[in-house]
This record gives C-alpha cells, structure tokens and sequence, in this order.
C-alpha cells in the first residue's frame, strides 16, 4: 500500500509538470537564432559553431545542441550531441559537433536542438534580427586561472559546473579564479555592455 502511495504521488508530480514542460517548448521561436559563425578545427576534429539567442536576460532554453550539419550538396559534415544545460537570452554560445566531412567554406543548414524543437537554421544568418557579437576572445587556462586574451574588463564572468549551479563569478575583471574546482566540464559566461557570450572550459 504504502509502495502504491509513493507511485500515484509520482505520477501526479510528473503530471503536474508536463504544462510547465509544454509552454517551455513553445516559447520561442526558430527566427531568434542564428547561426553567426563557422569554423572548423581538423587538429580537434570538431566544428566550431556559434549561435546566438535573441532575447532578454530571464529567457532560457534547455539542452541546446547542433545535431547535424549538412551543406548546400546535401552532405552531412557534422553530427552533435548535447554538452551544455542550457543557453540564456541575449547570448552567443559555441556548438562543437565533430567532424564527418571536411568542408572548410561551409554553406548550409545547421539543425539545431532545443527543448524538444528543432530548428533549420541557415549559414550565412538570414536572420536580421539578431547580430554577431564581436566577443571572441581567446580563452587561456593557467594553473590557478581562467582568463581572456583581452584589453578589455568585463563587466561579469560567471562559471557553471555541467549541472548548471554557479560555482564562480568575478566582476570588473578578464579572469576566474579555478584554484579549488575539481577537474571536469564547465561552462563560463562573460558580459561586456549588452553582449554576452558563452562557451565551456575543461578544468584540468
């Protein structure tokens, strides 16, 4: 008896969310991202792919990934899968799917992966909405360290484990303290004026 309790309350907490999960998917829509630049790195073996969020600071989606690639042939370059919790509004975030074919001068759709959504996202953007931010700087990790290969102080950093709890945060500075975060994934995000950009660190 008690065993049967304890599974109808389950079912009615996972009932209770499934509104909340609804409307989260269908906030928002294909035309507030964009894909803004593409690389790609055959030492890494990854495609470097950046795609900003047009939105304001509350708005997030939830494991957003670049699934695949596929060139104006029709060939699959990329295949993804996800490695970030999420991406805030207002934001540009790196994707990094690995390599399948080698096509320096990518022009195509990127698939894009959100919530339970898929976007078709052109490259180049065809989307005037949303502007590339000039806001990538090298990042370069030392032995206590994350900092930024800039002339420029940040206005905020802020560094997130890989289940997305703040574990660091500096203000009016180019660099993170790291000293006492174990090794593993995570994911910093800096803000300079109205733009802000996000990308992952491996701690090691």
């Amino acid at each position: 008896m008690k065993k049967a309790r304890l599974f109808s309350g389950y079912i009615l907490f996972v009932l209770a969310l499934l509104p909340f999960r609804y409307n989260a998917q269908s906030n928002f829509r294909c035309d507030l991202f964009c894909v803004t630049n593409v690389t790609l790195n055959t030492t890494e073996e990854l495609w470097y792919v950046d795609v900003a969020f047009e939105g304001s600071d509350p708005d997030f989606i939830n494991y957003p990934y670049v699934s695949q690639m596929v060139n104006s042939n029709g060939e699959v370059v990329a295949i993804g899968s996800m490695e970030y919790f999420g991406q805030f509004g207002g934001t540009t975030t790196t994707y990094h799917p690995a390599l399948n074919i080698n096509n320096p001068n990518f022009e195509g759709t990127v698939y894009f992966v959100y919530d339970q959504d898929t976007c078709a996202l052109s490259y180049p953007c065809q989307t005037l909405g949303v502007v590339a931010h000039e806001l990538n700087f090298a990042m370069i990790q030392s032995e206590n360290e994350l900092l930024w290969n800039t002339t420029k102080i940040f206005d905020r950093i802020e560094l997130y484990n890989f289940s997305g709890q703040l574990v660091g945060e500096r203000q009016n500075d180019y660099r993170i303290n790291i000293q006492d975060l174990p090794f593993g994934l995570y994911i910093y995000q800096y803000q300079l004026g109205d733009h802000r950009k996000s990308g992952r660190a491996w701690i090691r």
